[in-house]
């Protein structure tokens, strides 16, 4: 009985506090910094597409299977995918996902597609999209623009079908025969920002990534017919390529996570609520409220407090009283958890920094 009691009370101290999640939105600073340039043109870029059929395996001869051999012998199936190089997904559609990307961001402004088209027009810059690097100091002096940014890339639709059966079917006579087809869709794309004063390449960013899909069938036709459609997942690779490219040149909100302890004192936990609500400076309230609870309970939250107070500060980027906050922690409880609160306001310290600094450019 005695032992019982004791792990009951062991689990209490436990729960009695733990870490619970919160999503927060921080802005963080561009991994490339390019600089003062802030007004930029987008070309239309160059962007090609190819595409591959392969299959492996022999379709079933059974007496069962009798039709799917006789549609295949016949070649009555829908034509497997084919991309048209230069057609099948424009150049100015990529680049039109890039300007989209950056405004929604905010950090540059982007002279307008139709101004950009117009001059190329009139000027007789280029009759394919590409721009000349050459031609970019003049381009840019008419548009009135910092830098340019040219793109090219290209997209794959690969496709791998075969007859396939299940390994554990142990029917060596009538197995279940299935056609198995395997989409891969890979995207290649690279940037170029140039400077409209130099003419020279500021950065260059290259972004590949591949996605796969798969399906199986009971016959050829009706996995062909059923595949996703690859130009959906070329457009939703393109979303995520173009995304990372304006987060490594601008300054951008993610979402990430901190522990908030709970405690076991109505202070604390109203505390919680207010925060899990977003509701950020009643939770402060309560946990100022909590810190100076002379009560048993509320002494053994009074870390927690701080602590969860440290956290406020962090996120509202009053870093000098988080980090004094957390420091405090450590020192009345020894525990790593602390320090390493701790680090993280002091590298916050640095992004801010350069957060500053591309704000006062």
């Amino acid at each position: 009985m005695i032992r019982n009691i004791t792990i009951l009370s062991f689990l209490f101290i436990v729960s009695g506090c733990t870490n619970i999640p919160i999503s927060v939105n921080v802005i963080k600073p561009p991994a490339i910094d390019i600089g003062d340039y802030k007004n930029l043109a987008v070309s239309n870029f160059v962007f090609t597409g190819s595409s591959s059929f392969s299959e492996e395996g022999s379709p079933p001869l059974t007496e069962v299977l009798g039709e799917i051999v006789e549609s295949v012998v016949s070649d009555n199936n829908k034509a497997i995918t084919k991309v048209d190089p230069k057609n099948s997904y424009s150049g100015e559609l990529v680049s039109s996902k890039l300007i989209t990307k950056i405004l929604k961001n905010g950090h540059f402004s982007i002279v307008e597609r139709d101004s950009l088209n117009k001059i190329l027009d009139e000027q007789k810059f280029t009759s394919t999209g590409m721009i000349k690097e050459e031609d970019i100091p003049e381009l840019g002096e008419l548009l009135g623009v910092d830098a340019f940014i040219d793109g090219f890339g290209n997209f794959s639709v690969n496709d791998k079908g075969g007859w396939y059966t299940d390994k554990d079917d142990m029917n060596l006579l009538f197995k279940n025969v299935f056609y198995g087809l395997t989409r891969e869709i890979s995207v290649d794309l690279i940037i170029k920002i140039i400077s409209v004063e130099t003419g020279e390449i500021i950065t260059a960013i290259e972004k590949q990534k591949t996605k796969k899909v798969s399906i199986k069938k009971q016959q050829r036709d009706d996995a062909l017919n059923s595949i996703q459609d690859w130009k959906p997942l070329v457009d939703k690779i393109i979303d995520d390529i173009t995304y990372q490219i304006v987060n490594e040149i601008a300054p951008h909100n993610i979402k990430t996570t901190r522990l908030l302890k709970t405690g076991n004192t109505i202070a604390m936990k109203n505390g919680l609520e207010y925060a899990q609500r977003n509701l950020w400076d009643d939770a402060k309230k309560s946990w100022e409220m909590a810190l100076v609870d002379g009560s048993e309970k509320g002494r053994k939250n009074k870390i927690h407090a701080m602590y969860n107070l440290g956290i406020y500060y962090e996120i509202h980027d009053k870093l000098d009283k988080a980090e004094g906050l957390f420091n405090d922690c450590f020192k009345q409880s020894g525990k790593g958890f602390y320090l390493d609160s701790r680090q993280r306001v002091i590298n916050r310290k640095e992004e801010l920094e350069k957060l500053n600094s591309l704000t006062n450019d």
